[in-house]
């Protein structure tokens, strides 16, 4: 149980095996048998790991990139300069990088004419600055190889529990191309959904929200 708990303070840091024991002034070989569950770290080091970690306004955010890390989906974490703070496995197959490879890529440059639409109507709805609850995407994307590829998914905004900055989660599932010409013909590329829609969907036949005091 310890191994896994060192294992997950050193992800959750961002840390190699290599950088963590540089971190704590040890060997990467002395980490690697932590992590093994063949020894453990004596009291003091012990501190030292609960020192490092605390000072580390990373494991703040340890859980929202643990949520996108571990999904068996497809997911991304962007920040609004769409450069990649984190991906899912699932992601990190389809653009064949391994998660770590991936991270701090500026995806920008990669956008197909869909996912520029998308983006747009985004900005044009306010979508990063909280006008908006999602964006619905059927769209032709390319992987961080330039290999095209079709995606069915939804964005959200989500802020950074260390500093309050928005981050953009992407979740998703690949699609054919047959089935992406098939929606996207009958429903468009995106579609951003606004609170004040959502709102409306949910009341039947017109109601009204009354504020409860």
């Amino acid at each position: 149980m310890q191994e896994r708990l060192i294992r997950h303070i050193r992800e959750s840091l961002g840390f190699t095996q290599q950088e963590f024991a540089a971190s704590l002034g040890i060997s990467q070989a002395t980490v690697s048998r932590w992590e093994a569950g063949r020894v453990s770290p004596d009291i003091e080091m012990r501190r030292r790991i609960h020192d490092l970690a605390r000072k580390d306004r990373g494991m703040v955010d340890a859980p929202l990139f643990a949520l996108i890390r571990r999904s068996p989906s497809y997911m991304a974490l962007l920040d609004m300069d769409m450069r990649v703070m984190a991906l899912s496995d699932t992601a990190a197959a389809l653009h064949r990088l391994s998660a770590r490879e991936a991270c701090g890529v500026n995806y920008r440059p990669f956008f197909s004419e869909d996912l520029e639409e998308a983006y747009n109507q985004s900005l044009a709805a306010g979508f990063f600055t909280g006008n908006t609850l999602n964006v619905d995407l059927c769209c032709r994307m390319l992987t961080l190889q330039g290999e095209t590829v079709y995606m069915r998914g939804t964005w959200h905004i989500v802020h950074r529990p260390s500093n309050g900055h928005p981050l953009l989660i992407w979740q998703g599932e690949q699609i054919s191309e047959a089935e992406y010409l098939s929606t996207s013909a009958e429903q468009g590329v995106v579609r951003v959904v606004g609170l004040h829609e959502w709102l409306e969907d949910g009341m039947p036949n017109g109601s009204q929200i009354e504020a409860v005091a």
